[in-house]
């Protein structure tokens, strides 16, 4: 099942194809502040920056805090909250000429158009009431892989251990909501997963 809150390696591919092919556009032509190719560029790093705020992201160097000091609320209204965020956001991106943009630009476009798509409609469908499946888990997401690189990194994480019982309540709650519904993982697929979450 999906979950918009997980860097999954789709998104990765999708948000670097957006801001790879960005570049090669601004050392081509230097349009201006009102063309279409800089509304693009805006509309884009303003969701992207808005989204790493949102979703309670940091930087995503090896060794550095990697997440923010709190986990992202996940909440039915913050969810709502987000689909608002990301309609009027398709709707902005509607309002820039297609035909205005640079080549790289048009490409930039529809990526972008497709990756807000796909977050809009995890929200619509409420798929996030399944944080959850047979190999992924919410409640690994904030296990470290590595060591972090600074004091105030290591500071932040256990900010997001004090985070924990917020956060698992309201995927509870998600779950809870999705089972009231039907909307769940088969129970074969999850035997035994509940070991993950055992102290070791």
């Amino acid at each position: 099942m999906s979950n918009v809150f997980a860097r999954s390696p789709l998104t990765s591919l999708v948000l670097g194809a957006v801001f790879l092919v960005a570049p090669a556009s601004a050392q081509t032509t230097q349009p201006g502040a009102g063309s279409a190719d800089a509304r693009l560029r805006a509309l884009y790093t303003e969701e992207w920056n808005w989204r790493q705020q949102e979703l309670a992201r940091g930087g995503s160097q090896a060794g550095a805090a990697g997440e923010g000091a709190r986990f992202p609320r996940v909440d039915a209204e913050s969810q709502q909250a987000r689909l608002a965020y990301w309609t009027r956001t398709l709707s902005t991106l509607d309002g820039i000429p297609f035909d205005e943009l640079s080549p790289e630009e048009k490409v930039n476009a529809q990526v972008f158009r497709a990756s807000i798509r796909a977050l809009a409609n995890d929200i619509r469908f409420r798929t996030y009431e399944t944080p959850f499946n047979s190999n992924t888990f919410f409640w690994t997401e904030f296990t470290p892989r590595q060591g972090f690189a600074t004091a105030d990194a290591y500071r932040a994480y256990l900010d997001r251990l004090h985070d924990v019982p917020r956060y698992f309540e309201e995927q509870i709650t998600n779950m809870r909501a999705g089972l009231g519904r039907g909307f769940t993982v088969p129970r074969v697929s999850v035997i035994g997963r509940d070991r993950t979450i055992e102290p070791t």
